[in-house]
């Protein structure tokens, strides 16, 4: 009896919610046409020392990156993988992993360490990012958010001329079924958490010094958003995804392509 009452319920709330969720993927593949980085763009690039930390969804905006990139050959852009400020010796597109999931704080501090090994005195530019591992319902959210404001103030007093900017945390795709459901209802879904602290990351940082990957994760080509339960949780479109939560090539290709337009901006202030 119990099962049957939760899969009515479950069929009535799916109902409702269609029209806040569903998006044709043949409208949302085709409608994808990305205004990919022009040749001055690719030139800014090249002249810029950039340093990015990161983990597992940072490698899928990276490999979006490096197709761009073998698509348009620029001259002079490269990108390596190291934490060695010494070898940022000119201009280029470093990277590293740093941290490890579901400890958000790890990434934080060795961000924070590789920074003052050196990195900060090579750099024009660094940023670093959260995991969709890192956060969950368990999560102190302003805790959490206190600690990284405070760990990058001290960073930019640090080192004024080293342009930092900040990334929303990645989010997943909705889980399914009556599992989905009871955690929407308990608010034990994690997106939620997520797009909690993505909030707090709004509030405090302006649209020029934030990019808003867990928008972009969410958002289709017209610009609705794909959001879902009672409370228009935001999650990561099923279309852009290789999994619960990471990319598929059309969301390398996205996101890679959006971050080098972002850090274009931010070189060209």
């Amino acid at each position: 009896m119990k099962k049957t009452v939760l899969a009515i319920a479950y069929m009535t709330y799916s109902l409702l919610l269609a029209s806040c969720t569903d998006n044709d993927p043949e409208l949302l593949l085709n409608q994808n046409s990305m205004k990919k980085p022009s040749e001055r763009d690719w030139n800014l690039l090249a002249e810029t020392r950039i340093f990015f930390g990161h983990r597992s969804v940072g490698n899928n905006i990276l490999d979006g990156i490096t197709e761009l990139k073998n698509e348009s050959d620029p001259k002079g852009f490269s990108i390596i993988e190291t934490k060695n400020g010494s070898e940022i010796d000119h201009p280029l597109f470093a990277h590293a992993l740093i941290g490890e999931n579901r400890f958000p704080k790890s990434k934080i501090d060795e961000f924070v360490r590789i920074l003052d090994g050196g990195m900060a005195d090579s750099a024009d530019l660094a940023f670093m990012k959260l995991c969709f591992a890192d956060i969950n319902r368990q999560t102190d959210i302003k805790e959490l958010f206190d600690y990284y404001k405070s760990s990058m103030d001290s960073v930019k007093t640090e080192y004024p001329h080293l342009k930092i900017f900040h990334i929303t945390v990645p989010l997943i795709i909705k889980q399914e079924g009556i599992k989905g459901l009871i955690k929407r209802i308990l608010l034990m879904d994690d997106n939620l958490y997520r797009h909690r602290y993505n909030e707090l990351m709004r509030a405090c940082y302006n649209t020029s010094e934030l990019f808003d990957l867990a928008k972009i994760e969410s958002t289709f080509p017209d610009n609705t958003g794909y959001l879902y339960g009672i409370r228009k949780i935001p999650g990561l479109i099923p279309q852009y995804a290789s999994d619960g939560g990471h990319l598929n090539q059309t969301g390398k290709l996205l996101t890679g392509n959006e971050l080098l337009h972002f850090i274009v901006k931010v070189v060209d202030e």
